[in-house]
């Protein structure tokens, strides 16, 4: 009940974003998350696997996210990172056995990163398969962190 004008908002969101994109979505994922601290964070990953010709119809198209950390600071930690670049055709192709190639790559993303600091009420909406991680805390953020939600096509 408490999460109801939360995915109220998503709902409408998703109206809008298909009213205004190419997205059609047929069904909403809602994760909650709590990270506990002691420098615990989430690698980095995709919430969908990598489709630039959009030959996969069921996969999650849109994530969102939407923070709920009470008096967070920036010394607790847990910030998202996002990697924008991880979409781009020319670094897909690079083979991550060829060491100059890998540290290329890794230049690449840390140029091209967005952080986002988890703080109550903000929102952060990305294309699922973008790379992301959530870097590590130091400080617990509380029973109940962010809820995120994925939108499927």
């Amino acid at each position: 009940p408490e999460l109801k004008p939360l995915l109220d908002g998503v709902s409408s969101l998703m109206q809008a974003v298909e009213r205004y994109s190419q997205m059609k979505f047929t069904r909403i994922s809602v994760q909650l998350a709590h990270y506990p601290g002691d420098g615990v964070g989430y690698v980095t990953h995709r919430d969908a696997p990598l489709d630039l010709n959009g030959a996969d119809k069921e996969r999650r198209q849109l994530t969102l996210i939407c923070y709920l950390n009470a008096d967070w600071e920036p010394y607790h930690g847990g910030a998202l990172k996002l990697y924008p670049h991880s979409r781009d055709p020319s670094l897909q192709s690079l083979s991550l056995d060829d060491a100059t190639t890998a540290e290329a790559k890794r230049k690449a993303r840390e140029w091209e990163s967005i952080e986002v600091q988890p703080k109550l009420g903000t929102i952060v909406a990305f294309v699922s398969d973008m790379e992301h991680e959530v870097l590590p805390g130091i400080v617990p953020n509380g029973p109940l962190s962010s809820c995120k939600t994925t939108l499927n096509i």
